[in-house]
Parts: C-alpha cells; sequence; structure tokens
C-alpha cells in the first residue's frame, strides 16, 4: 500500500499501522497468540517515526528472538505480554512524502523455525526475519489484510497531543 504521515505529523509515542493477519482468532490488543488460535504481524512506528514489525506470534518457540533484534512487549504494571517488536528502529517513516509498503510474509512449517517477514520501502529491503515460528497447527494460514491504523500502545502516553493525518492509498493484498 502507499502510505503518507501529514506534513507536521507528530509520532509521540507511537501507533499501528496495517499488516497481515492469519486465519482463526484476530489477535491483536495485548490477546495471547498459542500457535493454535491465530496470529498477526503490523509496522508500527514509534518516537521519531522510527519502525518495527509488530508481531503478535506465540512466546513459545520464539525465545530465540528476545534480545535478537526482538524483544517481548511486556506490560509493567499488569506483566501482560503484547506483541513482539521486530527490528525497531532499523527503519523510519518520513512525513509529507508517499512511501510504498511492501510487506512479505510466509508462515512457518509446522515444527519449524522458518517463517518469515520482509519488508520494503520503496523497493528497498529494511526488515527481513525468516526464523519465526507463527503456528502450531496447518489449520491457521495467511488470510486477512489488517487494516488497522491508531496511535496507540499499552498505556493513555500514547495518545495524539493534536489532530494528525494518515493518508493511505492503492492498498493490494496478492497471495503468493
Amino acid at each position: 500500500y502507499w502510505f503518507r504521515f501529514g506534513k507536521d505529523f507528530d509520532c509521540a509515542k507511537g501507533g499501528k499501522l496495517p499488516g497481515l493477519a492469519s486465519t482463526g482468532d484476530l489477535i491483536s490488543g495485548g490477546e495471547t497468540p498459542t500457535g493454535t488460535n491465530g496470529f498477526s504481524l503490523r509496522l508500527m512506528w514509534r518516537e521519531d517515526c522510527t519502525g518495527e514489525v509488530y508481531a503478535y506470534i506465540p512466546k513459545a518457540g520464539n525465545e530465540h528472538i528476545q534480545g535478537n533484534s526482538g524483544n517481548l512487549v511486556v506490560n509493567s504494571g499488569t506483566g501482560i505480554s503484547y506483541g513482539w517488536a521486530l527490528g525497531r528502529g532499523s527503519f523510519s517513516f518520513p512525513k509529507d512524502r508517499w512511501v510504498l509498503i511492501e510487506m512479505e510474509a510466509r508462515a512457518n512449517t509446522v515444527g519449524a523455525k522458518n517463517g518469515s517477514v520482509k519488508v520494503s520501502l520503496n523497493n528497498a529491503v529494511v526488515y527481513e526475519r525468516k526464523d519465526l515460528v507463527m503456528r502450531s497447527t496447518y489449520k491457521l494460514k495467511f488470510g486477512r489484510l489488517f487494516f488497522s491504523t491508531f496511535f496507540g500502545g499499552n498505556s493513555a502516553g500514547f495518545a495524539a497531543k493534536k489532530d494528525e493525518r494518515i493518508y493511505f492509498g492503492d492498498v493490494n493484498l496478492c497471495p503468493l
């Protein structure tokens, strides 16, 4: 899809951008992916408009991610695990300029750590990972465009301080 932040966009603490989700339950918002109920991969902007892949994938099987260009986001007050922040800060989103965002993903072979995600901005690969566990059953497969965008995270501190504009165009979902 094509995407553009408004001219004076304030990224604040961050927010979500569209991505991909599996069949099964639509997993987000602090829900726990088990490997049998669903998974999702969305993009997220953080402070200073740096980017990451925000992945709701199981903790089990993905322990190798922690600290290796990935961190499990945990609410310090409740201890609830949220999604995995993958590649945080490895790319940035510009303001007031159209950007072509491409996300390519493949679910893992059940029992293997070979699920993958690749993100390109304007045809340049900015992040790629090929060792993810997204599912433990073949009943789950990629099947949805998860079009959801908002300022947000696990606290009110993520709220926008003023009205903001994000523009989208030419959204395409192409199964491989």
